[in-house]
């Protein structure tokens, strides 16, 4: 597997904890020689402080909760692979559990391992399509025992 990783990450314009702890997940591993690209669809401050180790920016549209809107989530899903195929990279990145569904399909159909900020479940657990997609996934970072317990039980 190449060490390329995609972190996505919607809105580099917000300044939440979801945004921090995604950062430094990307921070430590282009410590440990991964080369990081950044999928982003807002630009903002969070540019400016990955630009420190981010080997590649790429505009993108990240739509969130596609699996309301299937012709949208294809869409995605299909801009996503093209840009992880010419880049080779094998793993993507992101704390926006809207972006389960996208990846879970990646992964399932193109390869491209997936690994997750698991933070609150919000509308993800309460979906079929949701439920499938956590099961998909290779990896979560939990923030709790306890919430990667609540993970787990989907």
């Amino acid at each position: 597997m190449s060490k390329k990783i995609l972190i996505l990450e919607p809105y580099l314009n917000l300044l939440g904890g979801s945004e921090r702890m995604a950062f430094e997940v990307a921070k430590g591993l282009a410590k440990e020689g991964w080369e990081v690209h950044v999928g982003y669809e807002r630009d903002g401050i969070w540019k400016k402080r990955y630009e420190a180790f981010a080997k590649g920016f790429h505009p993108i549209r990240l739509p969130v909760l596609t699996f309301r809107r299937p012709w949208e989530l294809i869409g995605t899903v299909w801009r996503l692979r093209g840009l992880t195929r010419r880049l080779g990279i094998g793993v993507i990145f992101s704390s926006y559990n809207g972006h389960l569904l996208t990846a879970a399909l990646l992964e399932r159909f193109f390869g491209v391992r997936s690994c997750f900020h698991l933070g609150l479940m919000g509308s993800v657990a309460n979906t079929v399509s949701g439920r499938w997609a956590v099961r998909q996934i290779s990896a979560g970072v939990a923030p709790s025992e306890q919430t990667a317990k609540s993970w787990h039980e989907i």
